[in-house]
C-alpha cells in the first residue's frame, strides 16, 4: 500500500484473509486494500467482517466504515461513526477532514468549518483550509476556463449549459450513475445528458446538455485562484470528453483523470 502497488496490496491481502478467515487484522488489510482501488462495497463488507472478529486498530476499522458511508451518500452512519472514531481519537487529523465534508454535504457550515480548521491545526501540510471564493470569481473563473480552450471545444462547449452548485445532490449523482453506484459526494464536475454519440437527428428539440461544477469541492482541492482556474479548465475538458462519447476507462489515457 504505502508503494502505490495497490494489485499486489489485493493479492497480499486476500491470501492473508484465506489462509486466516477469522483474523480481524487480515479482513482490515482487506479493507485498506479494496479502499485504495476504490472499491466502496468490498471495502465495507471487509472491515464489517474486521468487526466480527475483533481488531486492536479499532479507529481504523471505522475510518474505513465512515469513508464508505460517505461515498454511499449515507451522512448520518458517517457521521455517528467519525464521532465513535474522534472520541477515542481526538488527533486522528483525516477524521476531521471528512467530517467537514459530511457537515459540508449536511448543510452544517459550522461543524465544517471546525473539522477543516482541527484537522488543519493537527497536520497543516496534509491539509489546508479551503480558500472560499465569491460567486463572481467562480463565474469568472469558469469564463477564463472556457476561454483557455481551444476553438472546436470552445465551440462544443457553446452546445452546453455551465452551471455551478455548492455540493452535489444525492437524486442527481443516483440517477446518472452508470452502474447502480451513486457519484461519489466529491466529484468536482458531471455531465448530464445525451452525449454526440447518443444523439440522432430526432433529437432536435431535447433539452441542452448539462456540466455542472461543484464549488465547495473545488475550493477544497484549490489553494488558490490560479489552481481553481487551471482545476475548472481540467474539469471543463473531462467533462466534455464525457459528452463526446468517451467513457470514465478512457479519461487516463486522454490525460483527465
Amino acid at each position: 500500500l504505502d508503494e502505490g502497488d495497490f494489485g499486489a496490496a489485493i493479492e497480499l491481502a486476500e491470501s492473508c484473509v484465506k489462509d486466516h478467515p477469522e483474523s480481524g487484522a487480515a479482513w482490515l488489510g482487506l479493507a485498506a486494500a479494496r479502499y485504495e482501488t476504490g472499491d466502496i462495497r468490498g471495502t465495507r463488507e471487509a472491515a464489517d467482517r474486521a468487526g466480527r472478529f475483533g481488531v486492536t486498530e479499532e479507529p481504523m476499522r471505522l475510518w474505513y466504515l465512515s469513508a464508505t458511508s460517505h461515498y454511499e451518500w449515507d451522512f448520518p452512519a458517517a457521521r455517528d461513526q467519525l464521532d465513535a472514531l474522534l472520541a477515542s481519537e481526538p488527533d486522528f487529523a483525516e477524521a476531521w477532514y471528512l467530517l467537514a465534508q459530511v457537515g459540508e454535504m449536511q448543510g452544517d457550515q459550522i461543524m465544517a468549518r471546525r473539522g477543516y480548521s482541527r484537522a488543519h491545526d493537527i497536520d497543516p501540510d496534509r491539509f489546508m483550509m479551503p480558500r472560499r471564493v465569491d460567486d463572481d470569481v467562480i463565474h469568472d473563473a469558469v469564463a477564463r476556463a472556457s476561454e483557455s480552450l481551444p476553438d472546436q471545444f470552445r465551440e462544443l462547449l457553446d452546445e452546453l449549459a455551465v452551471t455551478v452548485r455548492e455540493v452535489p445532490d444525492e437524486d442527481l449523482a443516483r440517477d446518472e450513475s452508470p452502474n447502480g453506484s451513486p457519484i461519489p459526494p466529491d466529484v468536482l464536475g458531471l455531465f448530464v445528458g445525451s452525449s454526440q454519440l447518443e444523439k440522432s437527428v430526432f433529437d432536435v428539440g431535447d433539452q441542452p446538455g448539462l456540466i455542472f461544477l461543484f464549488q465547495r469541492n473545488l475550493e477544497r482541492v484549490c489553494p488558490d485562484e490560479e489552481t481553481l482556474v487551471e482545476e475548472i479548465h481540467v474539469t471543463l475538458w473531462h467533462e466534455l470528453a464525457h459528452y463526446l462519447g468517451f467513457e470514465e476507462e478512457d479519461m487516463p489515457e486522454l490525460g483527465l483523470e
